[in-house]
């Protein structure tokens, strides 16, 4: 899902292997992505950021 209505573009998915899903979300600022990942069941919660090379 992407929002287009607010000052940044957010975007929320959900991905999953053999064991677990895994919760992704974040937003789009300045040519810079900014994000988190959840995994309730491996205790798991992790910021990330990605830039386009």
């Amino acid at each position: 899902m992407i929002n287009k209505n607010w000052d940044k573009i957010y975007f929320a998915f959900s991905t999953s292997d053999q064991s677990n899903e895994y919760y992704h979300a974040g937003y789009l600022e300045n040519d810079k992505l900014f994000g988190i990942i959840d995994c309730p069941n491996r205790n798991l919660a992790a910021p990330w950021t990605g830039i386009k090379e």
